[in-house]
């Protein structure tokens, strides 16, 4: 039974692994981390094949290695975001753009930052073993508007040959559209996760920001079908959207899908309880993880380690 354990630790390890880097199967024994060792990170924009220079980049650390895998650090712990349950791609993406979210409302200092160079490059080195988030950049060029999605990364990174490398280089998710003199209508809708017979909140709070300015706050209820739109020009704003004062019964994501904000709590069942909270990824089996590794669907990042010798 102990040696099921912990082949089931390493695989979830390695779900996590794929599930925030988007790289193919395989990940490192978690044991192998030094967590002592300094990591370097490039992260790469560019579009259509034309680098971004001066693009203003900034990285934060929301978790560290807590021997096996992630716990959320510093001012990251204090949201309600839970990692333990978090295994695809899809969630992991939500973490990212729940904790953007809050860091814009909160006004949180970035671990560390630079400008990018002629090549599009933006490169961190002295970073701590830990996982990080890179928020979303927007650039014009050519008439053409180019959006970099919220992403994290770990360090280290997986090198192909089982071990921990600590040098990683990530390339964003990117969409590009014409630019265009228009209004885009935006929608923030509330959804729950939760057992039959949990009593829900009434209503909830939710902050909407400008490129991190505060514009408004909007009560979601049963009255308006938990649902808020508004209208904005397209001119490359970015906006988030944050829940506050959250229920201490719930965690929260936040999930954007082209102009849609999707705020989901999801129940956290006291542990004296019976009660079970459906959660995705969550089946109590063996073969799905194993699966998970295998065909892990639409990457986050793209991400490429330097071939160069690594002292581990």
């Amino acid at each position: 039974m102990k040696h099921v354990k912990k082949i089931l630790l390493y695989l979830l390890c390695a779900v996590l692994l794929c599930g925030v880097f988007g790289a193919t199967a395989g990940a490192f024994d978690p044991s192998l981390v030094d967590p002592e060792k300094d990591c370097s990170l490039t992260v790469v924009y560019t579009g259509d094949g034309t680098p971004f220079e001066g693009l203003e980049i900034a990285v934060y650390k929301v978790a560290v290695w807590s021997g096996e895998s992630f716990a959320p650090a510093g001012d990251f712990a204090e949201y309600p975001v839970d990692l333990s349950r978090v295994t695809t791609q899809g969630e992991w993406r939500k973490v990212a753009e729940t904790y953007y979210a809050y860091l814009l409302a909160d006004g949180i200092t970035p671990t560390a930052k630079t400008v990018t160079d002629g090549e599009g490059k933006a490169s961190f080195a002295s970073l701590e073993t830990g996982l990080y988030l890179i928020p979303t950049q927007y650039r014009e060029h050519g008439g053409r508007g180019y959006r970099f999605e919220t992403f994290l990364v770990a360090l280290p990174g997986e090198g192909g040959d089982g071990l921990p490398v600590y040098d990683v280089t990530a390339i964003p998710k990117q969409e590009s559209h014409p630019v265009e003199d228009r209004e885009i209508t935006y929608s923030v809708v509330k959804q729950w996760q939760d057992a039959l017979g949990v009593e829900r909140p009434a209503s909830v709070e939710v902050a909407i920001y400008k490129d991190g300015v505060l514009r408004e706050t909007v009560t979601l209820s049963g009255e308006n079908d938990w649902c808020h739109t508004w209208t904005a020009p397209d001119d490359g704003s970015l906006w988030t959207v944050a829940e506050l004062n959250v229920s201490e019964a719930y965690t929260v994501t936040v999930e954007q899908n082209g102009t849609t904000f999707t705020v989901t709590n999801t129940y956290i069942p006291s542990e004296d309880s019976s009660e079970s909270t459906p959660s995705p990824g969550d089946t109590g089996i063996l073969w799905p993880y194993i699966l998970l590794l295998f065909f892990g669907g639409a990457a986050l990042v793209m991400v490429a380690v330097r071939t160069g010798r690594v002292d581990v």
